[in-house]
Formats: structure tokens, sequence, C-alpha cells
């Protein structure tokens, strides 16, 4: 019972982590950006509905339940799982999904966040001529989208380890 749920946990929690990551870093944040619209009301409708939490608690649950589902299929035999093709498959599509976790929490979120402060401040006190504040959002969005590729990326190399692991 306990792989049970364990493998539900890690399946769909980790189907709406990188289906959410990927709809926003990968589809809309640059989609607005060619189009020249102001991530300005995505972020703010974003962190209004919670979503940097909400995927940090997904992505970090997932990640949980991917490791002690490899703890649970590899107990006693470390050696043999570790050592397969299908162990080190799941190994590798962990630690992308660790490192998407770390690139999100430790990089992306924070320049949101901040975008989202300097946003609010500059909506309190409007830029008076050539305002850093602006620059400063600017720079912050694009790195945000930048790192955010990124994380899809590694979301998109951990879900195809975990998809193909069992056939290598």
């Amino acid at each position: 019972m306990l792989l049970v749920i364990l493998r539900f946990i890690h399946i769909v929690l980790g189907v709406l982590w990188v289906g959410s990551i990927f709809a926003v870093s990968a589809v809309l944040a640059p989609g607005m950006q060619e189009l020249g619209l102001p991530l300005d009301p995505l972020i703010r409708t974003l962190t209004h509905k919670k979503f940097s939490q909400m995927m940090m608690a997904f992505g970090g649950l997932t990640v949980l339940a991917g490791l002690s589902l490899m703890y649970v299929l590899s107990r006693g035999h470390e050696a043999d799982f570790y050592g397969s093709h299908f162990g080190r498959t799941l190994s590798l599509g962990g630690l992308c999904a660790i490192l998407a976790l770390v690139l999100g929490g430790s990089v992306q979120r924070p320049a949101v966040e901040k975008a989202g402060k300097i946003q609010a401040d500059l909506k309190n006190n409007p830029p008076k001529g050539d305002d850093p504040r602006v620059a400063e959002v600017a720079r912050l969005q694009a790195r945000a989208v930048k790192v955010g590729k990124l994380v899809v990326l590694f979301l998109l190399l951990a879900a195809t380890c975990m998809a193909v692991a069992r056939y290598i």
C-alpha cells in the first residue's frame, strides 16, 4: 500500500508541477514578452494565487516521494539497484528534479518576489522621470524567465527519465 501512495503522490504532484511550470515558464511569460506585453499582471496574479508556494510544495513532495520510492525499491539490494540502468536512470531523473527545485526556489522565486515588491512600490510611488526601479523590475523579470526555461529543461529531463527508466 505504501508504494501505491508514494507513486500516487509522485506522479500526480509531479505532473502538476512539471505542467504548471512548463505552461508559465515556457509558454505564457515568453509569449507575453514576444508580444511586448508587460509581465506585471501575470506576476501579480500568480503571486495572489500563491503559485510559487504551490509549486515549491508540489516539487518538494514530488522529490520526497521519489526519493522514498527509490529507497523502498532498493532496500536490501542497493548495489544491484543503483548499478542497474533502471536505478541509474531514476537517479539521474531525481537529480534533475532536485536541481529544478533548487533553481526554482533559490533563484527564480526570489527574483519574482523582489520584482513584485518593487512593482507594488512603483504603484504606490509612481516613477518620476528615469526611475532605476523600472529597469530593476525588467532585469528581475528577464532573470526569472531565463531561469524558468532552465527549470523547465531539468523538469522535462526528469520526467523523461521517469518515463523511460523501466525500458532501458
